[in-house]
């Protein structure tokens, strides 16, 4: 079965930002699984490309890390493996927002 994986990076600042101005990405890849749990493992491997640590311009050390899962679907059509299907830059609002279960 194929699912969408909604994963969240976040980029780690040293020194920190302030909050304002931290930034996060979602990216959202097609995975092929027998279930949810398997299908976040598959798209944690693919966002673990993402991972990277660089010195920016105003000489702050930059790191992106996988922070979390957003949303998993099940897809009822055929797409290639490994397809990155969406990725956006956040705030650090946007991203904690999305790692945050709404209460039953």
């Amino acid at each position: 079965m194929q699912f969408s994986v909604s994963v969240l990076l976040q980029s780690v600042h040293n020194p920190p930002l302030a909050l304002s101005e931290q930034r996060w990405l979602e990216v959202i890849f097609c995975v092929t699984a027998e279930d949810d749990e398997t299908a976040k493992q598959i798209a944690g491997k693919y966002a673990a490309r993402y991972e990277s640590e660089y010195q920016s311009m105003s000489g702050d050390q930059v790191r992106w890390s996988v922070c979390g899962f957003g949303g998993t679907h099940a897809l009822e059509i055929e797409i290639a493996e490994g397809t990155e299907l969406f990725s956006r830059f956040l705030r650090a609002e946007e991203g904690t927002s999305l790692l945050t279960p709404f209460e039953d």
